[in-house]
């Protein structure tokens, strides 16, 4: 438990990460993206050490090279156009973390659960529900507050009324099948057996800030994604793997 890495241990404001997926669509190279994201996080945080670590989160994001988050990606920067003209670049970010970043989905969980519960999480509750999975570390403690930071910086959650509490301050309405099944793909990957029910889509608490129209007959069409019957209620959806080199080749 101990050992497990952590990695997501800054807090990342939205226009930074808006930045480098405007420029990956936009055809930008690595280092174009590293000069101009220098310049951005330096208006906020001083010092070389914490410009680097904070930019090396977003690198493992968008530049570990791994198949899964590599399409994840890909089809990111697709529908980046339409995620920006619907004001909710937010989508990608939250996909793209909880697909690349265990810690940012376990806390993520355990805030959406805590929010289902009482309305409400206090940070507080949130560390000692995280040390019970990821080990009583300093870094562990200090990291759960990164994150949440992230997420209000992302304008999804908010402190109620200069409290301990935080609620959510918008729940973000995806309507756009494209961005739906991008974010189930994403949540998909997230997950260790690259499964789940339908029910599970729709409950679990990970993705607490969305409200996602789930159209079964969209899945049907989604290539990366096979849908079966378990029983008589129950619909499974499985990540397929697809090599899609040949696609480039053509």
């Amino acid at each position: 438990m101990s050992s497990k890495m952590i990695g997501f241990d800054r807090q990342l404001k939205k226009e930074w990460l808006d930045l480098v997926i405007e420029m990956l669509h936009d055809g930008e190279t690595r280092d174009k993206i590293t000069e101009a994201l220098n310049k951005y996080i330096g208006n906020d945080l001083k010092g070389k050490d914490a410009i680097r670590k904070t930019r090396l989160v977003i690198n493992r994001m968008w530049f570990n090279p791994n198949f899964q988050l590599e399409f994840l990606r890909r089809s990111a920067l697709e529908l980046f156009n339409e995620a920006r003209t619907e004001n909710a670049t937010s989508i990608i970010h939250w996909g793209m973390c909880i697909a690349c970043y265990p810690y940012f989905r376990d806390i993520a969980r355990i805030c959406g659960r805590l929010i289902n519960l009482q309305g409400y999480f206090k940070p507080s509750q949130v560390r000692q529900r995280t040390m019970e999975i990821w080990g009583e570390r300093p870094v562990v403690r200090r990291s759960v507050d990164r994150v949440i930071q992230t997420i209000m910086y992302w304008g999804l959650i908010e402190q109620e009324n200069a409290s301990d509490k935080y609620v959510v301050s918008k729940f973000v309405r995806i309507n756009n099948p494209k961005l739906v099944n991008w974010l189930i793909r994403a949540y998909l990957v997230s997950r260790e057996s690259k499964t789940a029910s339908i029910d599970d889509l729709r409950n679990d608490p990970v993705l607490f800030p969305f409200s996602i129209n789930i159209n079964i007959d969209n899945l049907l069409l989604n290539k990366e994604i096979e849908l079966f019957n378990q029983g008589l209620k129950s619909e499974i959806l499985i990540l397929r793997t697809i090599d899609h080199t040949s696609d480039e080749a053509n």
